[in-house]
């Protein structure tokens, strides 16, 4: 893609300097490469001057992911943020059913003017931004995800955050029905599961058969975004194979590819899953999660890592002296269970911690908070270990409340 990426940008200035017509969609074309987001924004000047083609969400969209390969903090948030400004004001251009006057520049330092993220007439503007450019809030979500801030360290940060949390946290609710929540009863001394993206894909064959061991369920926001970008196969079987006997399957026809039919089988699983078991469910927001996103980095876990982020959130459950994590379930002194079928993908991060940390390979002085939460912490891998058993269950599930196994 790299290569295609300089050749079409090549082609384009060829084509420019020859005056040959262009459209949105040439220029669309180019952006979809592997650029810079330098190389990316001149794209779109020469777009908008040569050519006096306005830009649109789409068009953001693209630098949104051009930055997916290096996010850069703070720096990066600033700039996403005068992006979603520009994508709002050239949506707020075709919208017909809004009439308010558009504010001329973008809010800073010295201007008094409002941003149109936190104007009263976002909220119809993120509705139709979301129905037409739903690969915009991915392009949004993927760098969200990928960021290493802290925006309880600067408060200032929150403000230009906020309207772009709101977009990827709509984008998911949609996605799973449900908006993030915490349990409000935890039972002392009770085990809570942890799921990566695979268990979350199969969720019938992985968890249901452990389900009674638990007495609350964490769906960290990273687990469900590699659930939405992952491989594998469908819930409820597969196509049979060849071109006559795809175009005969009136599910393929209306979805369109086997990836997306895999995606809503999916889908339609975990919600029935959310649906049932409301109550005992920890799902967590973009918001919470971004909170503890520089741990990632302390725990070994790079930044382009999504599948392996429930490990780093999973440790932090199981702490006291996290600043901004949730201390429900160690105030409880809960056994913090990371379910993942994935050892080297997932498990490994939390192994090989434990190993160095508990069996005295590190130097554990100052590391008191740590340790605590290491000894509250396991894994458990559903594909290779069929018998397992929580190492400690104090208390009758809430779940299926009829069982209360002891080991």
């Amino acid at each position: 893609q790299a290569g295609y990426g300089a050749d079409a940008r090549a082609t384009l200035e060829v084509l420019v300097e020859a005056g040959a017509p262009l459209s949105r969609g040439a220029f669309h074309a180019v952006l979809s490469g592997d650029l810079t987001v330098r190389e990316a924004e001149e794209v779109i000047l020469l777009m908008q001057t040569k050519y006096n083609i306005s830009a649109t969400p789409q068009t953001y969209a693209y630098l949104h992911k051009a930055v997916i390969k290096r996010p850069n903090g703070s720096s990066t948030v600033l700039q996403m943020f005068d992006w979603h400004e520009l994508a709002l004001k050239s949506l707020l251009k075709v919208n017909d059913t809004v009439n308010h006057q558009m504010p001329n520049t973008l809010v800073d330092g010295h201007s008094g003017q409002a941003a149109i993220s936190t104007s009263s007439i976002v909220t119809p503007l993120e509705k139709d931004l979301l129905a037409r450019y739903p690969t915009y809030a991915e392009a949004v979500e993927g760098v969200l995800v990928r960021l290493r801030v802290d925006p309880t360290i600067d408060s200032r940060l929150k403000s230009y955050l906020r309207p772009l949390l709101r977009v990827a946290q709509l984008r998911m609710n949609s996605f799973t029905g449900m908006a993030p929540q915490v349990p409000t009863r935890v039972p002392k001394g009770a085990a809570i599961a942890v799921l990566a993206a695979d268990v979350l894909a199969n969720l019938e064959e992985w968890f249901m058969p452990f389900a009674s061991y638990y007495s609350a369920v964490v769906i960290p926001y990273s687990s469900l975004v590699a659930l939405r970008n992952g491989g594998g196969r469908r819930v409820d079987g597969t196509f049979e194979k060849g071109t006559q006997q795809l175009l005969n399957d009136p599910l393929w026809r209306e979805i369109g590819s086997e990836q997306q039919h895999m995606l809503e089988s999916r889908r339609r699983v975990l919600v029935k899953f959310l649906e049932t078991y409301r109550d005992v469910i920890h799902l967590v927001s973009l918001e919470e999660e971004l909170a503890l996103s520089r741990d990632c980095d302390r725990y070994g876990i790079a930044a382009r890592k999504t599948f392996a982020r429930c490990a780093a959130f999973a440790l932090n459950l199981a702490r006291l002296d996290v600043a901004n994590g949730t201390k429900v379930y160690a105030e409880q002194t809960c056994n913090i269970v990371l379910v993942s079928s994935s050892f080297d993908g997932c498990g490994r991060y939390l192994v090989d911690l434990k190993r160095e940390v508990l069996r005295g390979k590190k130097d554990i002085d100052g590391l008191q908070g740590l340790t605590q939460g290491l000894q509250r912490l396991c894994y458990h891998n559903p594909r290779t270990s069929p018998q397992w058993r929580p190492p400690q269950v104090s208390v009758a599930s809430l779940i299926h409340p009829a069982v209360n196994q002891q080991s």
